[in-house]
């Protein structure tokens, strides 16, 4: 019912890129994935979202970033930004995991959670969208989708109830609207 509504809202809201660290560049290798990550980027941010696509691949399939490397986490939550706006969300709940799995961070899980509501699976979004209130208990955005991913299983006062919180961190939610 609402799983359009909501995947508009996630490519509105999550439009945006994450900017990396400086990385320091040891070898010509390093230079070359680092470069190449920060060419996804600009691709990203200049909305061409297959040239982003393939470029981020390139850096993902050259293994030279190791776990735990915060350039990964960003490849990944990007990456898989692209895969749910090209509505791929098994392909961007994948990198979301790995994006996760790296770093946890309460946009991935915001990110996947639009994933699974895409996918109808409202209680994995659920779960998600919680885990990114626990991580960042200030998020409108959080309680907004968590709010439709409740009203999709019938749970409209729990909907209610999300809807409220998130206009009172964010007026600006206030184009949405419960009844």
């Amino acid at each position: 019912m609402f799983r359009s509504v909501l995947a508009l809202m996630s490519v509105c809201w999550l439009g945006c890129c994450w900017v990396a660290p400086v990385l320091a560049v040891e070898t010509e290798e390093d230079y070359t994935v680092i470069s190449i990550a920060n060419q996804a980027i600009k691709a990203q941010q200049e909305k061409d979202l297959p040239t982003a696509l393939e470029l981020y691949t390139q850096v993902v399939n050259s293994r030279a970033l190791d776990g735990g490397d915060h350039l990964l986490t960003y490849i990944f939550n990007n990456r898989g930004y692209i895969y749910l706006t090209r509505n791929d969300p098994a392909s961007a709940i994948r990198d979301f995991t790995h994006s996760i799995d790296n770093a946890p961070d309460y946009v991935a899980f915001i990110n996947r959670g639009n994933a699974y509501t895409m996918l109808g699976d409202d209680h994995k979004a659920i779960a998600d969208y919680t885990e990114a209130l626990r991580l960042r208990p200030t998020s409108a955005r959080a309680y907004a989708n968590r709010s439709f991913s409740w009203l999709n299983l019938g749970q409209n006062a729990k909907a209610q109830q999300d809807m409220a919180q998130a206009k009172r961190l964010d007026p600006k939610i206030d184009n949405l609207s419960i009844n």
